[in-house]
């Protein structure tokens, strides 16, 4: 949706239609910053359990 906004952003400021100009720019700004904090999480998420299940199989191999 940020993207999209980005490029509604390009085409009105083209079309010399600034009115709309701001709040296409406030909608971008916000749809990419909550997608790329998103993604950021989920990555942050995946090593998370990555490490837990690398952790949680030298556990069991010791207690073998």
């Amino acid at each position: 949706m940020g993207v999209y906004c980005i490029f509604g952003l390009l085409e009105y400021i083209g079309a010399q239609k600034f009115i709309i100009g701001p709040f296409l720019a406030l909608y971008a700004v916000g749809f990419l910053s909550v997608g790329v904090l998103s993604f950021m999480h989920f990555i942050s998420n995946l090593f998370e359990i990555h490490k837990v299940r690398k952790e949680h199989g030298n556990v069991e191999a010791q207690e073998a």
